[in-house]
């Protein structure tokens, strides 16, 4: 029997050797140079299958000294291969997609020289934060290859390499901990760049998402929701794993809470509009099966028509159905599952575009259906005109921006700026919109802004007056001198109390923004960017006589000093004599009413008087009473109510 055994073995291993085994691997080589010719060493690659996004352990798989390199694999699909230089190389890592490794091939590349943005993640003690994952999105859109965009275990350090360009920079906390993930919407990077984040610790959301026959399912999307406000709240590793499971951290607050499934997939999406997280819970979900809806937009010319948004209502009520990932992608299309049943469709254009919005009511979806659809433009007509100084020279290069009325969209233009001698002359779509002509950075021009322009036909604005003023430059720091991007910079009449229209008055990557005042006296208001602990800086009776360079200092939020759950601050500008700013922060949920009170402590007005989360918040008064009547100059006092408290302030009117 042990003989017989041996002579199957033996059989085997003749087989095996018999097979011709170089038919069945393929070798990808070649150099990795840098652009000006230089061999790369040390560069990491990695191949991954490009239909199952497996990545392929391969041994060897690092350039030597001369830049080459060798790897040999099954020769059965198509790859992607990564090109991840070492850290500190300052070379952009580059990706070639759908390399065809079904026969040996050569693969010579050349990386780019970049610009490195590093820094260090740790929590509010200075302890580092290991394996934080950067991810970084070019505000035009498309992520960037980061490889090795992880943060060292050991000090929390990390390094990328991207083109010069304007960025949106993610943080994601490592894998189920308590730490919220930071968000970076904004940074314009033109040399190499440090950014140290603090991450600090809140409270964890987690459950599991099954099926009706309580199967998991994977790669899920946990969105939350402003109730209040609509605005997404950034959340790190908020999808499911393949078990169901989500962790996810946030603030406790009132939130919309989302469940997207994977586009194309046959999960119908569940949303809970309000939903009140406290301390850390557990919420499970179920998803129901429903019909999968595939939607083609195009132009009149066949192009794929991008971001159009795709609403299903019920035509009885109106209710929209919750279909996440709904606007169409690159090839114009758009994926939804919804259930069987009867509804009105409708497809919004892009916003800022000139498209029709398509309305098709009474549709039956009872099957997997496909939906192809043309989308026409609204006719554009012409405008033209000329931008000049006070002396009526034409001014170049200043860019006429329109946005629509009320709703804020900006629209696409081209060859929207004015010429060497101040002229333009383009197409813009009939509505009613706000156009602004906007000079350019560093120049003594003054930007101008018209509300509510109607454009129905052909028409010339003439010459378009820009007045010369003083360029005043802003440097916004915190309390430990630190500059602060993203402030935005309010400036205000202090004999008007009107505010100014200063487009570049937003501090950019080294904390600077500039406006074009003319000669007077001015209120300046900073407001920090949202995701920061710091207060807004209130600035009085600022004289700007010539052009001027100011640096404001924003300090921490402070801790309420007595025990209340909120803060209140001093009006702004105070004295005033048309509008004033009250504004205060909450530190808990809570009610709040605020009033105004003359010196015989008789109520003049309630300012407002319902539930706030936390947060800041400012409220206005013009002066006017219950009755809708001009008070009496004067000193008055507001007051604020809260469930843990009340505080107030003296405020002075002056006609």
């Amino acid at each position: 029997m042990l003989l017989r055994i041996k002579q199957i073995l033996f059989l085997i291993v003749i087989i095996i050797f018999s097979y011709d085994v170089s038919s069945a691997l393929s070798t990808i080589s070649g150099f990795v140079r840098d652009s000006n010719g230089n061999p790369v060493d040390n560069v990491d690659l990695d191949l991954i299958d490009s239909q199952t996004g497996v990545k392929l352990i391969t041994l060897g798989d690092n350039t030597d000294i001369t830049g080459w390199y060798s790897i040999t694999v099954l020769n059965s699909t198509f790859y992607r291969v990564t090109f991840a230089p070492r850290i500190g190389s300052g070379l952009l890592g580059k990706q070639v997609f759908d390399f065809d490794l079904t026969t040996s091939q050569r693969l010579d590349v050349t990386l780019e020289n970049g610009i490195a943005i590093s820094g260090v993640v740790s929590d509010f003690l200075g302890n580092p934060i290991g394996e934080v994952d950067l991810d970084v999105d070019s505000i035009n859109g498309g992520r960037v290859f980061t490889p090795n965009d992880n943060t060292f275990i050991i000090n929390g350090f990390y390094e990328v390499v991207v083109p010069p360009g304007l960025f949106r920079i993610r943080y994601d906390s490592p894998l189920n901990s308590r730490f919220k993930g930071v968000q970076l919407d904004t940074v314009l990077i033109t040399n190499d760049t440090i950014i140290n984040i603090t991450m600090l610790p809140t409270n964890l959301l987690s459950g599991t998402v099954t099926d009706i026959n309580s199967l998991p399912i994977f790669d899920v999307d946990i969105d939350l929701r402003d109730a209040i406000t609509g605005a997404k709240v950034f959340t790190s590793n908020n999808s499911t794993d393949t078990l169901g499971n989500y962790n996810v951290a946030v603030d406790p607050g009132f939130y919309q809470l989302r469940f997207a499934p994977k586009r194309g997939s046959r999960y119908i999406g569940v949303l809970i509009d309000s939903f009140n997280f406290v301390a850390d819970s557990v919420y499970n979900e179920v998803l129901d099966e429903g019909i999968v809806c595939t939607i083609r937009i195009v132009d009149t010319l066949g192009n794929p028509i991008t971001k159009a948004d795709v609403d299903f209502k019920l035509p009885n009520n109106g209710i929209k159905i919750f279909t996440p990932n709904d606007k169409t992608n690159t090839e114009g299309e758009s994926i939804v599952t919804v259930p069987q049943g009867l509804y009105d469709l409708k497809f919004d254009p892009p916003l800022g575009s000139d498209f029709k919005q398509i309305l098709i009511p009474n549709v039956t979806i009872s099957q997997d259906t496909l939906i192809e659809l043309v989308m026409f433009q609204t006719p554009r007509i012409n405008f033209s005109g000329q931008v000049v100084d006070s002396f009526g020279l034409g001014i170049r290069n200043v860019e006429l921006s329109m946005v629509t009325y009320n709703l804020n969209y900006k629209i696409n233009l081209f060859n929207n700026f004015t010429d060497s001698l101040g002229f333009f002359n383009f197409f813009v779509p009939q509505g009613n919109f706000d156009i602004s002509f906007l000079p350019q950075r560093g120049s003594h021009y003054i930007a101008k802004k018209f509300l509510q322009t109607t454009f129905s036909v052909d028409s010339s604005a003439g010459q378009i007056t820009l007045d010369e003023g003083l360029l005043t430059l802003f440097t916004i720091v915190d309390d430990l001198d630190q500059t602060i991007q993203f402030s935005e910079i309010e400036i205000i009449d202090a004999v008007t109390s009107s505010k100014l229209f200063t487009p570049y008055a937003i501090t950019d990557i080294s904390g600077k923004g500039e406006a074009v005042l003319p000669s007077g006296m001015y209120h300046i208001k900073v407001n920090p960017p949202q995701e920061t602990n710091l207060r807004t800086g209130q600035y009085s009776n600022i004289l700007v006589q010539e052009d001027s360079n100011f640096t404001f200092k924003l300090f921490t939020r402070p801790t309420s000093s007595n025990g209340n759950n909120f803060i209140l601050q001093q009006n702004f500008p105070n004295p005033f004599n048309s509008t004033t700013t009250i504004n205060f922060e909450i530190l808990q949920r809570t009610d709040v009413q605020l009033d105004i009170f003359n010196i015989l402590g008789q109520k003049v007005k309630r300012l407002t008087s319902k539930i706030y989360t936390p947060g800041e918040y400012a409220i206005h008064w013009d002066g006017n009473n219950e009755q809708s009547e001009k008070v009496a100059t004067g000193l008055y006092i507001y007051r604020i109510i809260t469930s843990m408290g009340s505080d107030s302030r003296k405020i002075v009117l002056l006609k």
